[in-house]
């Protein structure tokens, strides 16, 4: 068998360039909006998935859905190995502009596409590898960052596949709320696998308050919570060095709240800054909010920061609040996550577990994180989980001296906001028009969750998909923002599926495709 190596962030291109196929036509390949055959829809767990397709099948449509396995050398796979690669008559790639437009319940978004000689359609999503007798081809991003590999949360978001169509953009602003990031004691150097941030003045070095105590060292280590935020959102990716980042060009603005130093800003102030950093660059704001407000009640946090709540309101369309719901293992969503009930730009974000808990038991991917004592809170108003205990760039101090490496277990709810944060981020990149709650909508409609499930209080609409939500964004631009002419005829299959599509807000359901219409 041919092989081709895995494709790294310098040399990707077409995957189909080497296969003697004639490129799209469209004379064969029908936008699949009224196709009322059957069809074999496989869908895909959190692991490696190995997918065939039957010969009596005459449309096959594969999800991937994301692969925590990927790191060890194991992908989601098409098995076409009974098939020579000269039997692809048409092929189709959703990153190179094309793509077939299909709903397979969730969301009409772009599909990959192979049409066979026999006639059979296969549309595909999510997938590492297409394997044919004579060829492998691969369609997964591997940056050169040698802990990707360790980085399981990226390709159980599918974030290595959503990378093919967009690794962020200048449209987009990630803001960090958080404790700033850790310095040298000179000032002059922060993580090296960080890039630097906007910032204000005096504002952006951690004060290493001690709240924030790094559980991978000794107990006198103090780290920077906001270095490991950052570094899932944005670490500095195809460096050959550390981690990669979810988005690789986005640039971040990072603002010191917490830990009640002389230089920290209010949430208002801070949020104010972000605001209009993005507005004077006419970017889209994606705000990350790893922490809570200590307070009885959340009528008494919100009482106590109305300007902020304030603020939210204001910025409905162009700033998306991205914020943890907190650690007690409770049946409460914690201020200001618990702002989503109210404000549909504000994702309130619980944890999942991946394939090894902290305490080193085996727990199922995508469970909410529970250790009894403490654990992911849950509860009304919970919309999206991320996955957290991944590693993460760190930045500690102890005896005068800052030690810059990398936690293995980066843990909380505190983990999970960035990774839901940073696919937001490009989904917005790739349709920069969008509002901050159609953005929202698409996480929600795209998320991965098991069959039949919709939404629960234990893990919301389910856990963040970067791979679907990022094609969905891309159906969205290509048929009802650069195609205006033809919006009329794709509008009622692009529009979200009411069922799924609904987000709650107070004690109501909302149709959010109510303010996606008018982009048609």
């Amino acid at each position: 068998m041919e092989n081709t190596s895995l494709l790294d962030a310098t040399n990707w291109q077409n995957p189909w360039i080497n296969l003697d196929t004639p490129s799209l036509s469209q004379t064969n390949w029908p936008l699949l909006l009224d196709y009322h055959g059957p069809i074999t829809h496989c869908i895909g767990e959190l692991g490696a998935d190995h997918f065939t397709i039957q010969p009596a099948d005459r449309l096959t449509v594969i999800s991937g859905n994301g692969n925590i396995d990927y790191g060890e050398g194991k992908y989601d796979l098409l098995d076409l190995s009974h098939l020579s690669s000269t039997e692809v008559v048409e092929w189709v790639d959703a990153a190179f502009g094309d793509g077939i437009l299909f709903n397979p319940g969730n969301g009409a978004r772009v599909f990959d596409g192979i049409l066979l000689a026999d006639g059979h359609q296969i549309l595909f999503e999510g997938l590492d590898i297409v394997q044919f007798s004579d060829k492998t081809i691969y369609f997964s991003i591997c940056p050169n960052d040698p802990e990707f590999y360790q980085q399981w949360n990226l390709h159980m978001m599918g974030v290595h596949n959503a990378w093919r169509f967009t690794q962020g953009s200048s449209d987009v602003l990630v803001g960090i709320q958080d404790t700033g990031l850790g310095y040298t004691a000179d000032g002059n150097a922060i993580h090296p696998d960080l890039a630097e941030a906007i910032s204000l003045s005096d504002n952006l070095a951690d004060d290493f308050t001690p709240d924030h105590k790094d559980s991978s060292l000794a107990a006198s280590y103090i780290t920077s919570h906001g270095t490991r935020v950052q570094s899932i959102i944005s670490a500095v990716s195809n460096n050959g060095k550390g981690i990669s980042g979810i988005n690789w060009k986005s640039k971040v603005a990072h603002v010191d709240v917490v830990g009640d130093d002389p230089d920290d800003l209010s949430l208002e102030e801070a949020t104010r800054f972000l605001i209009e950093t993005a507005q004077q660059a006419g970017q889209r704001l994606v705000v990350n909010m790893s922490l809570c407000i200590n307070a009885q009640s959340s009528l008494e946090a919100y009482s106590l920061h109305r300007a902020f709540a304030q603020l939210v309101e204001e910025n409905k369309e162009n700033a998306l609040f991205v914020i943890s719901v907190g650690n007690e293992n409770c049946d409460r969503i914690a201020y200001p996550a618990s702002l989503g009930k109210k404000h549909k730009n504000v994702i309130a974000v619980g944890a999942v577990w991946g394939k090894k808990a902290r305490q080193y038991y085996q727990p199922r991917p995508g469970i909410r994180i529970d250790y009894g004592n403490h654990g992911s809170n849950y509860g009304f108003g919970l919309s999206l989980m991320g996955p957290a205990e991944m590693i993460a760039a760190s930045a500690s101090v102890a005896d005068g001296r800052v030690h810059f490496g990398l936690d293995p277990a980066f843990q909380g709810t505190s983990s999970a906001a960035p990774n839901v944060a940073g696919v937001a981020s490009l989904v917005w990149s790739v349709c920069p028009e969008l509002s901050a709650e159609q953005v929202h909508c698409i996480l929600v409609e795209t998320a991965y969750r098991p069959e039949g499930e919709t939404y629960s209080e234990e893990t919301g609409y389910g856990l963040v998909y970067a791979d679907s939500a990022v094609r969905r964004a891309i159906a969205i631009k290509k048929y009802l923002i650069q195609s205006p002419s033809t919006s009329t005829n794709y509008a009622s299959h692009i529009r979200p599926s009411v069922p799924v599509c609904q987000l709650t807000c107070q004690n109501s359901l909302i149709d959010s495709w109510q303010s996606v219409e008018h982009l048609s």
